[in-house]
């Protein structure tokens, strides 16, 4: 999918932003001369340069930073994320999407995947509860959710495990930080794969503009 936008597209390097432990990374990495895969933590940083110690086509970076400085303009024909700007902060997004197609060399090619804006609201969740069983099943509705919502509220009070946020940015926002940071938009595709079908969610890749490079 990611090459079939662009055939022609030059493939020297590419970064797979948010790399994890480097499942896409190294795939990636037959597709170019050298994949970089980039990632806000220790362990997986750690662990991906052990899982794949047994080639030189890929290499893995630790970055905490929120922009992207290590890497010059222009330093990667592909750039890839998916599943990872989903969990930062609007205002961090923001600034790594301009970031992701600072680093892209003219006529390169990214693609990276964002939902629009999250806004789940606790109310739809007990609308699209379960059906009651057992005992619940006898009492009126109404009852039932004053009870479910009183479950769901002691168990965020009380749960110990981490919560992993997740957030989003408007299609039309995202197409207008690609476009101003230089980009070209050459496709938008649905991907629902973040689970909640009333939450859309795109695929876009996009190519660097000879003009922006130049400009730059």
């Amino acid at each position: 999918m990611l090459f079939r936008s662009a055939p022609a597209g030059p493939r020297r390097r590419a970064l797979d932003f948010g790399c994890g432990v480097g499942r896409v990374t190294r795939p990636l990495s037959e597709h170019v001369d050298h994949a970089v895969g980039v990632d806000a933590s220790p362990s997986m940083i750690e662990r991906a340069r052990t899982l794949h110690a047994d080639t030189d086509r890929c290499s893995f970076v630790l970055n905490r930073a929120p922009h992207l400085a290590r890497f010059a303009d222009a330093s990667f024909d592909v750039v890839y994320s998916r599943i990872v700007l989903q969990h930062l902060r609007p205002h961090l997004a923001r600034r790594y999407i301009a970031e992701l197609v600072r680093v892209l060399s003219a006529g390169g090619l990214m693609m990276m995947q964002l939902p629009e804006t999250m806004t789940v609201d606790a109310r739809d969740i007990f609308e699209r509860a379960p059906v009651a069983r057992g005992w619940k099943e006898h009492l009126p509705r109404g009852v039932v959710t004053r009870w479910l919502r009183a479950k769901y509220e002691w168990t965020i009070r009380t749960r110990q495990q981490p919560v992993m946020e997740m957030f989003g940015l408007p299609r039309d926002e995202v197409v207008a930080l690609l476009s101003s940071a230089g980009g070209r938009i050459l496709d938008i595709l649905p991907d629902q794969s973040h689970g909640d079908p009333d939450v859309r969610r795109d695929r876009k890749s996009t190519r660097l503009n000879s003009s922006h490079v130049s400009e730059s």
